[in-house]
């Protein structure tokens, strides 16, 4: 992908700023096979924490953290046992980390799409109903994290080597299959997954970052909308609306601004309930969306 693509990430001093109050509810727990990745970029040397959740414990909690018990190598930390990645990411420079779980203390750690696989000294057994916390150790409001933070995510599976390349050079669309968690931190904390973990932000601020490298999420059928056929769908993908859960966060006049855009032949089309059904959409709510559409003709509400 060329050229520039401004979008913002969180920015954290490392100080006292943090995304708290995240619901884990819909997290991996227990031994389960899991994953979690990031963009971040960070020049410190001081132990600090990207990520964390899951309950005080030996290999109760999971987390993603820098200059853990190595200096400036990534190390997910999974309470008391820290493998490492062997690769220091404290240059200043965006660089893709994470893990995935297999399940049984198996792990390959990623670094910007290597793989390096370790094995902890007994499988993990990550506690349920604890806190989530993105650049701050939920346990002791301690390590900070200094930089900037996107694209976080959690999936309820180990995802393969050629995914994680996938997660690495795309945005998400949110609607991904076994995406647990997904927060893109741009400009909000919301949790795109549709499984309620909004966070919120205690004196983080979001500035505009060139990240060029991602390109964005794979389009969803904009024509599973009651409303959008396939000439309105490819006027709002070429506005940028290619997936359910962009169309979901559009507003009505901004979806009627792209209509009025396009000339008189869309001066018919109700966008009223579009963002509505995409939101179902998007969270895999098949069932309840088909329900809704029994109730529109045209996108339009008839009974």
């Amino acid at each position: 992908m060329s050229g520039t693509h401004l979008r913002a990430a969180v920015t954290l001093d490392g100080v006292d700023d943090f995304v708290g109050s995240i619901s884990t509810a819909a997290l991996p727990t227990g031994d389960q096979p899991h994953s979690m990745f990031c963009w971040m970029k960070t020049p410190s040397s001081a132990r600090e924490t990207i990520f964390s959740y899951g309950l005080i414990g030996a290999r109760r909690a999971a987390s993603l953290n820098v200059n853990q018990t190595v200096p400036s190598h990534f190390q997910p930390d999974f309470y008391s046992e820290f493998p490492d990645s062997g690769c220091a990411v404290n240059d200043g420079r965006w660089r893709h980390v994470g893990y995935s779980y297999h399940g049984g203390g198996s792990i390959t750690i990623y670094v910007d799409g290597e793989a390096i696989d370790r094995r902890l000294s007994a499988p993990v057994a990550i506690g349920a109903g604890g806190a989530g916390e993105i650049g701050r150790f939920v346990f002791d409001a301690a390590h900070y994290f200094a930089g900037s933070i996107a694209e976080l995510s959690v999936w309820s599976r180990a995802l393969q080597t050629d995914e994680v390349a996938g997660v690495k050079d795309h945005m998400l669309s949110g609607s991904e299959e076994d995406l647990a968690g997904y927060w893109p931190l741009n400009g909000d904390a919301d949790d795109w997954s549709g499984n309620g973990g909004d966070g919120t932000v205690y004196g983080g601020t979001f500035q505009q970052e060139d990240m060029s490298f991602l390109a964005p999420p794979e389009p969803e059928d904009l024509t599973r909308i009651e409303g959008v056929g396939p000439k309105i769908a490819a006027l709002l993908k070429d506005a940028g609306l290619t997936t359910y859960r962009l169309l979901s966060i559009a507003t009505v006049a901004r979806l009627n601004e792209i209509l009025d855009q396009a000339g008189r032949r869309y001066a018919t089309a109700d966008p009223t309930t579009w963002a509505e059904q995409a939101s179902l959409a998007a969270a895999g709510r098949w069932d309840e969306l088909d329900t809704l559409q029994e109730d529109l003709k045209g996108g339009r509400r008839v009974s």
